[in-house]
């Protein structure tokens, strides 16, 4: 995947897990999420929350899946 500036990036997902949404605009979209993000410099600490349907979107356009503690290396720059 890329970014709109032409930098190659990796996009990742992790796994679905329960929240309780704390706003109402959040409550609309129940309860399963997921984080979507990135392995570029620039964008280590920013995420995205995904409903399952996105989340399956993601994947289907070639993010990666990966669990928590590879969300965590990847955000400290680490291979497993």
């Amino acid at each position: 995947m890329r970014l709109k500036k032409g930098g190659d990036v990796t996009i990742y997902v992790d796994q679905l897990f329960t929240a309780t949404p704390r706003t109402a605009q959040a409550r609309k979209f129940g309860t399963r999420w997921s984080h979507n993000f990135q392995d570029h410099v620039q964008h280590y600490l920013k995420h995205y929350d995904l409903t399952p349907n996105k989340r399956r979107l993601a994947v289907a356009r070639g993010a990666i899946e990966v669990d928590m503690v590879e969300h965590i290396r990847a955000m400290m720059g680490r291979t497993a």
